[in-house]
């Protein structure tokens, strides 16, 4: 390998080295600080410059993906939520919250909108708790295929395209009455 070659592989190999060191010394400050898992994963800080570099883009995996593992090295399961401690069924959790803001269709439209704005972290959200408190609308589902289809669309990671794929497809077979998994 000439010295081109080298430098290269050196390059890559020292800017992975530094990518991945900012991600664990961000999350274990905020380990030792006592943040919560949520608050750690939304305070991260990616070097945008070297998100850039080819062998860094989130292709396969995401980032945020490493700071879950750290904490479950570190902190085991328990994320500082104390509604997680011994956590409400989903979808009681989805009903009630659909039957506080006006019914799961609602909650549909509002994720929709919400979307529209780019916001499709909270739209998936929203989404998911509208067709886990009425997984038999069709215009939840409906609403579920636009904004899993943006989600999908949206992401640069293979494998969360992956999980939002398998979302967008349990509610296009729902809506086409072929077997779901809801």
């Amino acid at each position: 390998m000439g010295s081109v070659g080298r430098d290269r592989v050196r390059q890559a190999l020292s800017d992975t080295a530094k990518f991945l060191d900012s991600i664990v010394d961000q999350t274990m400050k905020g380990i030792n600080k006592g943040q919560s898992l949520n608050d750690i994963l939304h305070g991260i800080k990616l070097d945008e410059e070297l998100l850039k570099k080819p062998y860094l883009r989130p292709v396969y995996d995401d980032p945020h993906f490493i700071v879950h593992n750290l904490w479950r090295q570190y902190c085991g399961w328990w994320d500082f939520n104390p509604a997680h401690l011994r956590p409400v069924k989903d979808s009681l959790l989805a009903e009630e919250i659909c039957q506080l803001t006006g019914g799961a269709e609602k909650v549909a439209r509002r994720a929709i909108d919400v979307a529209s704005k780019g916001d499709l972290n909270l739209a998936v959200q929203l989404i998911d708790y509208a067709v886990k408190a009425k997984p038999s609308s069709r215009d939840v589902h409906e609403a579920a295929v636009k904004i899993y289809s943006l989600k999908v669309a949206a992401e640069p990671s293979t494998m969360a395209k992956g999980v939002y794929r398998s979302f967008l497809v349990d509610s296009e077979n729902f809506l086409d009455g072929t077997k779901s998994n809801l």
